[in-house]
């Protein structure tokens, strides 16, 4: 079965329901069994957290997995964080492992900060973080990420989303050999709007010009933060600021993993074995 119709029979066996916070209708699941809650904030710009189902079914074999999906028209980390946290509170869950990737990574950064008592864990893929400490190289990386999402609006005048969808498809397979799954990313890739990319760009912007933390934000989790690094090379990911991260956290967890977004939604063995042993013990 190719990783399409294995997508098609997940959502089949794990419908979405609707929660209803405020005046936000939210679409999660919740799936698997076992005594820690795991939330999956994992989603990328074209990829929500569903395109990581096989991760997600591998995880719910020992764990409560809980996915919530973006609410519309949301604009900054700190309705996002607020949301969520209402969104736990209606679901009678105390405490959660944070698992943040790609965009998600920043909000999980975010929600840790603001709602400590909420969070057991901290586990972080492929993201950024800034701190007051940064040095040169990743400030000016950090300047030219904020410089490129001030200039997207221009940029698209010149380069269409349609472009940039068929340039990363194109990253994708080569990065995918197997063509029998090109299907499943041509299908996220598909439903991407220019909308949803204004709203993820907005998050991404907010993170960058309003998140500066420091060690005292995360230092209740003690050496409980598990940072994955590798070879990602995601424009917007987080390769260059592992040291960031680790200086953040108290005796983080650090693990090399040899893989990149595309090949964790195919292959997500390696970090499923480490994620299990990071919270069993």
């Amino acid at each position: 079965m190719n990783l399409f119709d294995q997508y098609v029979t997940f959502k089949q066996n794990h419908p979405f329901q609707v929660l209803k916070v405020d005046t936000q209708e939210i679409q999660y699941a919740m799936i698997g069994e076992g005594k820690h809650i795991i939330l999956a904030l994992i989603g990328g710009s074209m990829f929500p957290t569903e395109a990581y189902f096989l991760m997600l079914e591998k995880l719910s074999k020992s764990y409560q997995i809980l996915i919530l999906n973006y609410p519309k028209d949301i604009h900054t980390l700190k309705e996002l964080a607020d949301i969520y946290k209402q969104a736990l509170l209606k679901l009678n869950i105390e405490q959660v492992y944070l698992f943040g990737a790609n965009h998600g990574g920043g909000v999980a950064q975010v929600f840790a900060k603001l709602y400590k008592e909420s969070v057991k864990g901290l586990i972080l893929y492929n993201t950024i973080a800034q701190s007051l400490h940064m040095n040169n190289e990743v400030k000016e990386l950090a300047m030219q990420l904020k410089q490129a999402i001030n200039e997207l609006k221009e940029l698209r005048k010149m380069v269409s989303l349609d472009t940039i969808k068929h340039t990363l498809l194109e990253q994708i397979k080569t990065s995918i050999p197997d063509t029998r799954n090109h299907m499943f990313y041509e299908h996220f890739i598909s439903l991407y709007q220019e909308k949803e990319e204004n709203e993820h760009m907005d998050l991404i912007k907010d993170f960058l010009k309003n998140y500066t933390f420091t060690q005292n934000d995360f230092q209740y989790l003690q050496s409980k933060t598990l940072i994955f690094y590798g070879h990602d090379i995601d424009p917007l990911g987080g390769t260059e600021f592992i040291e960031v991260l680790a200086d953040l956290h108290q005796n983080p967890h650090l693990v090399y993993i040899e893989t990149d977004r595309f090949q964790l939604m195919s292959h997500p063995h390696m970090m499923v074995d480490e994620i299990v042993k990071f919270i069993d013990k």
